[in-house]
């Protein structure tokens, strides 16, 4: 008596060898190409990193206050006032003696 088990699985004789698996046997399939960057994108871009007290006084100058600096640079108030301080004492020095001596035969 024959029994029939067909629908549920296929079955293969012990001496046949197995199919190999489709993906090896198949050659391999091109992956979706990529996008390409733009053009804007290819191109280097030129960039400057400021030190932390040029940042102060650059957002200075843009009008921003100490407490917004400190607020978007991510540090302490302290620090932001210390670099605005240093900057004004920097720019507040005395001319020199040699620089403040008045021109000397030149004819006006």
């Amino acid at each position: 008596m024959a029994s029939s088990v067909s629908g549920l699985a296929s079955v293969q004789p012990a001496n046949t060898p197995a199919p190999a698996p489709k993906a090896a046997t198949q050659a391999p399939q091109s992956q979706a190409p990529q996008p390409q960057p733009s053009a804007e994108a290819q191109q280097p871009t030129d960039t400057v990193t400021l030190s932390e007290t040029a940042q102060v006084l650059q957002l200075t100058q843009e009008g921003k206050t100490p407490s917004q600096i400190a607020a978007q640079l991510g540090i302490p108030l302290s620090t932001v006032n210390s670099d605005l301080q240093a900057a004004t004492n920097a720019t507040a020095q005395p001319a020199t003696a040699s620089a403040a001596a008045p021109l000397t035969g030149c004819s006006a």
